[in-house]
């Protein structure tokens, strides 16, 4: 009720005696209901619902448990522990026999997951020319690069993401000495995954790149104390200029020099060669 009269938005809520039962009954009666599974009827509240109303049980599960003629929960049920796992597998058998008799898996901890920030693009069709490609991963990076900086974060994690012409898809990541104070940092980080997972001539249909194992940034880094890295450290007073210029007036302000029009004059980042110092990536 302090929700509607504060917002005008309707909330659903769900009750019960674990956080999987009450994850559940918050879904029963969108957009605006209450749902109370009391105290020992789990198990009924269970095998009341269908099976993909039940929490964590996907697409491909369903799937398999309907080749093998198991079409409602109560059925599920009955199966007994030993023969789940030797159809589903250890973890995934043990998780089965949980959820179906109303017993919370674990899945809510209470710790905080690991925090990550991305982007991805997915082209009109697929893309194989090199300088397209690296254009597109710089412009990502200029993207999460100040997501990090905006959110106040730092990060020394740096991954990518790849989706081929045939939909297969890999991903590839690198542990940096010191969290990542520029775009070019994280270009430079990209790239060499980049190359590490493409051959440079299978089409592209998906590029995406993002930070994991984000943290809030500190003051002093590792590197600001001993005086480590002192280009990246002006390129660090760079972003954090072009940032208050950005917040100030507008994202669409300032932009690298190397996010122009490749097609018209050709100044997308290259890839970086063995002899290249990592500080003098091209801008």
């Amino acid at each position: 009720e302090k929700v509607f009269s504060q917002t005008g938005l309707t909330i659903s809520v769900g009750i019960g005696t674990s956080k999987f039962i009450a994850k559940i009954a918050s879904g029963m009666k969108k957009p605006n209901g209450l749902t109370l599974v009391a105290p020992g009827e789990e198990e009924t509240f269970i095998e009341s619902l269908s099976m993909d109303q039940l929490w964590g049980v996907g697409k491909k599960t369903q799937d398999k448990l309907h080749h093998l003629s198991i079409y409602s929960v109560g059925h599920l049920k009955s199966i007994p522990l030993p023969a789940l796992q030797n159809m589903f597998g250890s973890a995934s058998g043990h998780y089965l026999y949980q959820v179906s008799r109303g017993i919370d898996p674990g899945i809510y901890t209470g710790k905080t997951k690991s925090h990550s920030i991305s982007n991805e693009t997915t082209f009109n069709r697929d893309i194989a020319d090199p300088e397209v490609i690296r254009h597109s991963l710089f412009e990502l990076c200029h993207t999460v690069v100040f997501r990090l900086l905006e959110e106040q974060k730092q990060s020394n994690v740096v991954f990518i993401k790849l989706r081929y012409s045939d939909f297969t898809t890999t991903t590839a990541q690198t542990n940096l000495i010191e969290p990542v104070k520029s775009v070019e940092q994280a270009y430079q980080a990209a790239t060499e995954l980049l190359f590490k997972r493409w051959n440079g001539k299978n089409p592209i249909r998906l590029l995406g790149i993002g930070f994991s194992q984000v943290s809030p940034r500190e003051s002093i880094s590792q590197g600001d104390l001993f005086g480590i890295d002192q280009i990246e450290q002006k390129r660090k007073r760079v972003e954090q200029a072009v940032l208050g210029i950005r917040n100030k007036y507008s994202k669409s302000i300032i932009h690298k020099g190397s996010l122009l029009d490749p097609d018209k004059n050709n100044s997308a980042p290259k890839a970086p060669r063995k002899k290249d110092h990592p500080n003098q990536n091209r801008e």
